[in-house]
C-alpha cells in the first residue's frame, strides 16, 4: 500500500483533484498502511484516480486486488475495464444517479 500511496502523491491529475489521506495499519506495524483513504469531489477526479491505480497496477506486474469502498460499498478492483465500470456505477449510485450499459439490469 505504500508504493500505491506514493503513486498516486506522485500523479499530478490525481494530486490536483483528490485529497490523499494515509491510514496507518491497526497492527501498530510501522510504516504499514491498511487504509488510502482518496476524497474526490468530480468525475475528472475519479477519472484519474482509475487511470493512476491502473498504471500503477501495470509498472508492478503483481498486485494483489484493492477493495475501493464509496458510501459503504465495496468494489474490489483487480485492474479489469470490467472493475473500472463497476466503481463508476458505484459512483453513480452513490450520487442517486444509477445508471448502466443497456441490458446489464442495472436501473
Amino acid at each position: 500500500m505504500n508504493s500505491l500511496m506514493g503513486w498516486l502523491r506522485r500523479d499530478g491529475q490525481v494530486a490536483r483533484s483528490a485529497e490523499i489521506i494515509a491510514v496507518p495499519a491497526a497492527n501498530g506495524s510501522m510504516g504499514a498502511l491498511e487504509v488510502i483513504d482518496v476524497v474526490v469531489s468530480n468525475a475528472t477526479g475519479i477519472a484519474g484516480l482509475l487511470v493512476a491505480y491502473r498504471a500503477w497496477r501495470q509498472a508492478k506486474r503483481q498486485t494483489a486486488p484493492v477493495t475501493i469502498v464509496i458510501n459503504n460499498v465495496s468494489v474490489v478492483h483487480d485492474g479489469t475495464d470490467e472493475a473500472d465500470r463497476r466503481v463508476v456505477r458505484a459512483v453513480e449510485a452513490a450520487a442517486g444517479r444509477v445508471s448502466g450499459d443497456p441490458g446489464d439490469g442495472a436501473a
